[in-house]
This record gives C-alpha cells, structure tokens and sequence, in this order.
C-alpha cells in the first residue's frame, strides 16, 4: 500500500488488491468473448469525436430515471472489489476497454462528479496505459492494482501501445 499526498490531491495505491483466485475470475470474464462492451464515440466531454477519442464500456451500476441500481448481470461478479472498499453506498460503477489505436493517447481532463466523494480505478491488465492527476502524478497500469482518490479533482486516461487496449473499473461511491 501507498499513500501519496501532493499538495491538495491525496492518493492510495494498493497492489495485488484482490487475492489471485478472486481477480482472475474478474479478469477472465471481462477478457471473455462473451462479455458485452458497449462503444462509446467520444472519450471525454472536452473532446471532440474523432478516430481515436472512443472507448467501449460496460455500466455496472448506474442511475436509470433517478433510482440508483445494478444495470448489469455480471454485478455481482464484481461484488468482492466492492466488498472490499467497504462501500457505503454507490454512485457509479463502469468498466472501460480503451482499445488501441497506434499512438499513447491522453484523453483530456475532467472530473467524475462536481461533489467530493471516494473513487477508485481497478486495473484489470497491465499496460503503458495509465492514469494521470492535475498534479502531475502518473499511475501506470497493473493489473490487480487499484487507484483510491477523490475523482471531483481533475484526472484523465491514455491509451496503451503494447497491449490490445487497457481495462479497468471505474467506481464512484461513499
């Protein structure tokens, strides 16, 4: 476990979050052919469309008409990442396949929510893809490891170059 902290973005980054059995059962399922993923034309909101700004995705959980609930079978397969956060109660929870494009891709800057709330980023493989803070601090992608920080504060996503795409989860909760 790491615990960084930077000026006014504070971070925790946990290797080998779930045990080996627990993760390999997440990670074969959403590598499987049968896992659905949903393309997405535009990365992020400050983006405009373009050959290389989409992403495919798969919603977990999410508000449908006000009512916050699991939109997805495969909930509770991911059920051991909650349980481990101690989730209180959930916002958002979605899983993102950047796929890759022949170049390392930042996806411009943005924030979750406009309210302070917990988040984290699931690493699902590893890669050169990463995770980059205003502050300047990287997190690379490795799998089964999870980022923790406030997801109001600007952050933003890039590509990999040396794997087919970068997975991970993404959970917005309290």
């Amino acid at each position: 476990m790491t615990l960084m902290n930077y000026g006014a973005t504070k971070h925790e980054i946990i290797d080998n979050f779930l045990d080996k059995k627990t993760f390999d059962g997440i990670k074969n399922l959403m590598e499987s052919q049968g896992f659905p993923w949903f393309l997405c034309d535009k990365v992020s909101s400050n983006e405009k469309k373009g050959n290389n700004n989409y992403y495919f995705f798969h919603q977990f959980y999410d508000k449908l008409q006000g009512i916050a609930q699991p939109t997805s079978r495969n909930f509770n397969d991911i059920l051991p990442i909650l349980n481990k956060l101690e989730v209180k109660s959930l916002i958002r929870v979605k899983a993102n396949l950047y796929p890759y494009v022949g170049a390392q891709i930042e996806h411009g800057f943005h924030t979750d929510k406009t309210f302070s709330h917990k988040g984290a980023i699931f690493s699902i493989n590893s890669n050169n893809g990463y995770t980059l803070l205003e502050d300047g601090t990287k997190i690379e992608s490795v799998e089964n490891r999870i980022l923790l920080f406030d997801p109001s504060t600007k952050h933003t996503s890039a590509t990999c170059t040396d794997n087919v795409g970068r997975i991970n989860i993404n959970i917005n909760y309290f």
